[in-house]
């Protein structure tokens, strides 16, 4: 079973810990900066930074008025030649164009931002801008792009000593490296990043590098491992009331029971964590729990529902571009025609699941897929077909 649900942390905050105390003292911060905004009468420096203030303020909750307050910073901020303002306010019309889902836009503001905090000499914010490419990358499954952007995030915050900085590099560096399927690289890298986080004492970061350690366990199959540490991530995320965090933990918690053919508890840990992706609007989150369903259905021999939850999942995947969610459902959907004696089906479903894992260079998943050919290859009589995939699983 392979769940892809991980978080990438840094700059870009495109997840963040919003309870209802957070957003209401958020919208009375953005009240008072407003009020302070139609107080300044000057076109200067701290004028930029109101409206950038007030630009990030909107970010998560009205995009449209956090990109216009960002393009009324970065206009003045040009006028007045003052580059750290112009590249803060590129930066946050690149995090509110990626949360409407425009991705082109989000690289091109962040290549602008690059360019003028190189101009500048600002090596932490070249590294902030680097590491929130990795994460735009990493978000639509080009993972070795993703890579290459967080190790150039990283380096640069090793060479200014930013320990925080450096641990979200290690974070990230980490889920790459799980969603490439290299498991033991992948606890390193997290191991590396929760010792420095629990070093500087920063809850969310410590709860964070737990969840996806508990989440790497979980793909190894190692369950006592992947519950002692989500139970853990999960006390700090209820205490911070960090919604996203909590999910994960439940993902983690659910798959356990799953694998421990708890079925009945496991349903009613994902249901848990359906409703609260619902209620985040988190469509990753609600593919994940679907995807989870299909595999009870399919493990109690219900290969209808099964399929009718690896496709609903399949759809959302599709939406957003996951490659990798992508071919995890379409192996499910591959398995349970098996199961139903399709057999040409369920190898049109494996030869996709094959295509779009070898795109994104994960073996792991590649390898399963392959395993899955042989085997229906091998049911159909066709039995050279079942020897190519056979061999291809073994290179």
């Amino acid at each position: 079973m392979r769940i892809r649900i991980r978080f990438c942390i840094g700059f870009f905050v495109l997840l963040c810990f919003w309870d209802a105390n957070h957003l209401l003292a958020q919208g009375k911060r953005l009240q008072e900066q407003l009020r302070k905004l139609a107080n300044h009468k000057t076109n200067d420096t701290l004028k930029v930074i109101l409206l950038n203030e007030i630009a990030y303020s909107y970010h998560v909750v009205k995009t449209d008025s956090s990109l216009f307050y960002a393009g009324e910073a970065r206009k003045l901020a040009k006028q007045l030649g003052y580059l750290k303002g112009e590249a803060k306010a590129l930066g946050v019309e690149a995090i509110s164009n990626y949360l409407i889902g425009n991705v082109s836009k989000t690289v091109k503001k962040n290549e602008e931002a690059l360019l003028i905090y190189r101009k500048m000499g600002d090596v932490s914010g070249e590294a902030a801008v680097l590491n929130n490419m990795g994460i735009v990358y990493h978000n639509e499954g080009k993972f070795d792009s993703a890579f290459s952007f967080y190790l150039r995030s990283l380096n640069l915050r090793k060479s200014i000593n930013d320990e925080k900085g450096i641990a979200d590099c290690y974070n990230n560096i980490g889920n790459v490296y799980t969603d490439k399927g290299n498991y033991v690289e992948a606890l390193s890298r997290l191991f590396d990043g929760l010792l420095i986080r629990e070093r500087l004492g920063d809850s969310l970061g410590i709860s964070n590098s737990l969840s996806n350690i508990a989440g790497v366990y979980s793909n190894l199959k190692k369950f006592d491992d992947a519950r002692k540490h989500a139970e853990r991530a999960y006390s700090i995320q209820e205490r911070f009331g960090d919604e996203e965090g909590m999910f994960h933990s439940e993902v983690i918690l659910g798959t356990a029971f799953l694998e421990e053919k708890k079925f009945n508890k496991a349903l009613e840990i994902f249901k848990r964590g359906y409703d609260r992706c619902n209620k985040m609007d988190n469509p990753g989150g609600l593919s994940v729990c679907l995807k989870n369903f299909g595999y009870i259905f399919e493990r109690t021999g219900q290969p209808d529902l099964a399929i009718k939850s690896f496709a609903e999942g399949l759809e959302i995947d599709k939406l957003y571009g996951d490659l990798q969610g992508i071919s995890i459902s379409e192996n499910g959907i591959g398995r349970c025609e098996f199961l139903k004696g399709n057999k040409e089906q369920a190898i049109s479903h494996f030869i996709n699941a094959y295509n779009y894992s070898s795109e994104i260079h994960n073996k792991l998943q590649a390898y399963e897929s392959t395993q899955y050919l042989a085997k229906a290859y091998e049911a159909l009589g066709t039995i050279n077909q079942a020897m190519h995939y056979l061999k291809l699983s073994v290179l």
